[in-house]
């Protein structure tokens, strides 16, 4: 049970603001991935026209940002988006959303891990001249997500301290890097913010969009759920996610223009099949060791977007424990770090267990190449699919609430944007799900379980959902 003594059950507040959660949610994005993981994704469909998927990702993540930003005015709550969308649309679309944001940090750390292991061996193998087996990844991986456990389970204030100084970092090497290719590129051209280059055109912008470029946005929601733990939380949080928007935007867009630029937009093809593009081009173009350099800070890079990951989906589950939705000892807090201890635990258990049977039986089945890129892009999808639809709710729940007489103003944050975002957010929908063929049709079929099953569960706690009090968990006006 929850204990009677409120302080157990507390999580602690810290000095954190506005610039320490932008490096917070900054460490999910990790802007070095750009040149290897998340442009990947994005370029295996959209092709040349890489930099508008990411155009795209940044408009549509700024309207849902918005969302975000408004209700974020009003609500500081460990529940996050769950407690956003119980606001406008009720408990049990509120319950749901905590569900499905559970999903989306799970999958979200071990896809993640699973990219880096498709990619851990070959990238030290192409700049070392070695032989490293396949299998090695799995030993950087572990000691990785060990580290990341430690950090996570000691508190946000090392969590915000170690995700600056790496950010910093990546910040430097990409613009440098960046301005470097596109100074050098053969060719510069506007070609790559229109849709002619894409796979199939606009279907292949949407598609680059979701399987890559909406997704690379998403580390701004990984700071909602801490809106009990950091100072004013009302200001900082909306203006955190704002920022981190606009600058990851800016840098995105910029990075992905220069590689496409430097690579050729008629070689697109190649592309993402070469692993880690943006190391091979800071090759090229720059001293050789550039790329061995950019593809140590890569690999040392796992750790953040764990970080971010796994203090998020902690803070829901706790949320959830603490609301009686999940066994209640998830929500007991460690006496020392003021953390959601077991949480973190059960979660990282978790996604251990998700990478161990995707990898595993993709691996088996189709050998390590093709299988661990289908392990991964199956729960890319689903990640990207579970925080698409939960922003759906968020936007309908912003609009919604809003009642009476309104100004201009209030008419276009809270009804025009958060309209605009779930139309853009549900044709993203629609052309990523056109003509997907197994195994990647897994990934729709699998968030439709994982609904079902969070339906037969809430209409076995619908009792505990009906006394709900999400006001009196948090700090909610």
């Amino acid at each position: 049970m929850i204990s009677s003594n409120p302080s157990e059950n507390k999580l602690k507040r810290t000095n954190v603001g506005t610039f320490g959660l932008f490096f917070q949610g900054l460490g999910q994005e990790a802007p070095i991935a750009i040149f290897i993981g998340s442009v990947t994704g994005a370029a295996a469909f959209a092709l040349g026209a890489t930099p508008l998927a990411f155009v795209i990702g940044m408009v549509a993540s700024l309207l849902s940002g918005n969302s975000v930003y408004q209700l974020s005015k009003k609500i500081s709550h460990a529940g996050g988006y769950a407690a956003y969308v119980n606001r406008g649309l009720g408990k049990h679309l509120g319950v749901f959303s905590g569900y499905l944001f559970i999903l989306y940090e799970l999958v979200g750390p071990a896809f993640i891990i699973l990219i880096y292991f498709w990619t851990f061996s070959s990238s030290i193998n192409a700049v070392a001249g070695s032989t490293l087996p396949d299998y090695i990844g799995i030993v950087f991986i572990a000691v990785a997500l060990i580290i990341a456990y430690i950090v996570v389970y000691r508190g946000l204030k090392l969590s915000v301290f170690s995700l600056t100084i790496i950010g910093l970092v990546q910040f430097a090497v990409v613009f440098i890097i960046s301005s470097v290719l596109l100074v050098k590129s053969p060719v510069r051209t506007l070609t790559p913010f229109l849709p002619t280059t894409a796979l199939d055109g606009w279907h292949g912008v949407f598609l680059g969009f979701i399987t890559g470029s909406y997704g690379a946005y998403a580390g701004y929601g990984s700071i909602v759920p801490l809106g009990e733990e950091v100072k004013s939380p009302r200001k900082s949080i909306g203006r955190a996610v704002l920022l981190i928007i606009v600058v990851m935007g800016l840098t995105y867009i910029f990075a992905t223009y220069a590689m496409v630029s430097a690579w050729g937009i008629s070689s697109m093809s190649s592309f993402s099949q070469s692993g880690f593009p943006g190391a091979i081009l800071a090759g090229k173009f720059l001293a050789s060791y550039s790329e061995s350099l950019v593809i140590a800070l890569y690999d040392a890079v796992i750790f953040t977007p764990l970080v971010a990951m796994l203090t998020a989906g902690s803070r829901m589950i706790f949320s959830m424990s603490r609301q009686k939705l999940l066994p209640t000892y998830l929500s007991s807090v460690h006496k020392k770090f003021g953390t959601p201890s077991k949480a973190i635990t059960f979660l990282t258990v978790l996604v251990s267990m998700i990478v161990i049977i995707d990898g595993a039986i993709f691996w088996l089945k189709d050998g390590f190449e093709v299988g661990i890129f289908f392990s991964w892009i199956i729960l890319e999808i689903i990640w990207s699919l579970s925080t698409l639809l939960i922003h759906v709710f968020v936007n309908s729940s912003l609009s919604v609430q809003h009642k009476g007489k309104f100004s201009i103003s209030e008419a276009i944050t809270h009804i025009v944007f958060p309209t605009v975002a779930t139309i853009i957010i549900l044709l993203a929908i629609g052309y990523s799900l056109v003509g997907i063929s197994m195994p990647i049709m897994l990934a729709p079929i699998i968030l439709v379980i994982y609904a079902l099953i969070v339906v037969v569960m809430m209409i076995r706690q619908r009792s505990t959902i009906r006394t709900l009090r999400f006001e009196e968990m948090g700090d909610v006006d």
